[in-house]
């Protein structure tokens, strides 16, 4: 019986084209994937590719038909920069859309990671001191766990694993001190006036963050926000305490005429 002669190996179609990427042309540079990738490893819609095509905050794809084109994997870190500086930036895709034009795609992940690094610098600083256990917080004349419980329904300090962070301790020492000098139930003063302060302070940190965004976020090159965010932290919140005590010294004038 005569062995049957063996087929020589297919030549993918197209000038190029593999199993891994049906209906590629050799054109079609080879890490460039289709839109179905592009929408499992972003997360986005097709909705959302073609919204942000549109105003320009991707690089344009190569078309192979009517129904199939080839992105850039770039795209897929474009994306994931876009969505982190709206969300957490609160910058908008019209705003992003005018760093792409003055800039280019590369400004905007290297604007993500300086801004990303700041923001670590700044949270270091800002939690240089060690985290304290709720009990040894009790240890304090002025906290007790009704105190406690107050500020944590207020969501002015946070106890994860039995401890609280270095910037609820602040708050806690705050808290402390203001109840020792006689600001306390005694004198008609409920740890939940402090509600007050949070939904100003909130407003306020709100606003400043999207005065940053609007002013520094994307205006020039990416390590200039870098080096701007550290000192502007700094400086902001000597400005805020200087214009509190002013405008309170004005008030305490006032009543007093």
């Amino acid at each position: 019986m005569k062995e049957a002669a063996k087929r020589p190996p297919s030549r993918p179609r197209d000038g190029g084209a593999s199993r891994d990427r049906p209906g590629a042309p050799a054109t079609v540079p080879a890490d460039w994937i289709a839109m179905k990738t592009l929408r499992d490893r972003s997360g986005a819609t097709r909705a959302t590719v073609a919204h942000y095509l549109k105003l320009g905050l991707l690089p344009r794809p190569v078309r192979t038909g009517r129904n199939m084109a080839w992105y850039d994997p770039v795209c897929v870190e474009l994306m994931e920069a876009i969505g982190e500086l709206r969300e957490k930036s609160r910058v908008s895709l019209a705003e992003i859309a005018d760093m792409v034009v003055e800039h280019g795609f590369d400004h905007l992940k290297a604007l993500l990671a300086a801004t990303r690094r700041s923001q670590r610098n700044v949270v270091e600083a800002l939690r240089a001191s060690a985290p304290e256990t709720r009990q040894a917080a009790l240890g304090r004349k002025g906290i007790s766990k009704s105190v406690l419980d107050e500020l944590e329904r207020l969501d002015l300090v946070t106890l994860t694993d039995g401890s609280y962070d270095p910037d609820s301790v602040a708050v806690i020492d705050a808290v402390d001190a203001l109840r020792t000098a006689g600001l306390d139930e005694q004198t008609g003063f409920a740890v939940s006036d402090l509600e007050a302060y949070r939904q100003a302070v909130g407003g306020l940190a709100e606003a400043e963050m999207e005065l940053f965004n609007r002013r520094v976020l994307g205006h020039g090159p990416a390590d200039r926000t870098e080096q701007v965010l550290g000192p502007a932290f700094d400086s902001m919140e000597n400005f805020i305490l200087a214009l509190r005590r002013r405008l309170l010294f004005g008030l305490v004038e006032g009543q007093t005429d």
